[in-house]
């Protein structure tokens, strides 16, 4: 399982969770979502609305997602009086935890209280020698994208893809919660990002 955890709303900080989602798990097979309800004295806050006749503002929201291999990923992605963005993977040997300043290894170990007993240890991560600043590095990702370097840095059809998980996350809430299946068939939802 995974849990992601970011401040903000889903247009606006969700897509780079979701694009971060993609790289590691591929793409979603369905989701099912719960936004934060527009409320008047939130004004200018949080929640959704309507624009207009056409544009939703972009939401917070919870959602679970499911990826090929049935890994589950949780989102919470509400607005919150502090900034955080984090990324917690749970798996059968071991957890990751990835963040703002952040990066974690948990192995599963013998334990040294219980016997016949595992638990996690933490151990170091593993760091790649040379290794440059993740700003730097994007900066060298659209510079690549636009010289036509393939295989470097995020692509367009990627880009969309995380876009096509915010609107899932928006139509799901806007049906109750219903599961919705990717890719979607409606295509026709507008979100004005924060």
């Amino acid at each position: 399982t995974v849990h992601a955890v970011f401040s903000g709303h889903i247009m606006h900080t969700g897509t780079h969770m979701f694009d971060l989602l993609l790289y590691f798990l591929g793409s979603p097979l369905w989701v099912r979502s719960r936004i934060e309800k527009f409320r008047p004295s939130d004004s200018g806050v949080s929640g959704y609305k309507y624009i207009n006749d056409e544009y939703f503002d972009d939401p917070s929201a919870t959602a679970q997602l499911r990826f090929p291999g049935e890994v589950d990923v949780f989102i919470s992605g509400l607005e919150k009086h502090y900034f955080i963005f984090e990324m917690d993977i749970i798996g059968s040997r071991g957890r990751i935890r990835l963040g703002n300043f952040m990066k974690e290894l948990w192995l599963s170990r013998q334990s040294p209280h219980y016997k016949d007993f595992r638990e996690l240890v933490r151990a170091p991560f593993p760091e790649t020698p040379g290794s440059k600043n993740a700003w730097l590095r994007a900066v060298e990702d659209i510079i690549n994208q636009i010289n036509g370097c393939p295989g470097v840095g995020s692509t367009g059809e990627e880009a969309c893809r995380s876009m096509e998980m915010a609107f899932g996350i928006m139509l799901s809430s806007l049906k109750n919660g219903s599961r919705i299946s990717f890719p979607l068939e409606e295509r026709d939802i507008k979100i004005i990002s924060k």
